[in-house]
């Protein structure tokens, strides 16, 4: 997704017209691909384990950056 968002215009120029059928297709492409991973994610059975699902989520976070 970062790949993709970083190789597209500006928001101005997007704005002015400048996003090619490609840039949009590939866009719409990777944010599909992550909203099906997020769903994945929100649907595993280990969060039925979790007793406080921020606390998870927030520990999730920080250990994908690290």
């Amino acid at each position: 997704m970062q790949e993709v968002t970083d190789a597209l215009p500006s928001s101005q120029e997007i704005l002015e017209g400048f996003m090619t059928d490609e840039q949009r297709a590939e866009l719409a492409q990777v944010r599909e691909a992550r909203l099906q991973a997020l769903e994945a994610l929100n649907k595993h059975p280990w969060w039925a384990e979790q007793r406080d699902r921020h606390a998870a989520w927030m520990a999730l976070q920080k250990a994908a950056k690290a």
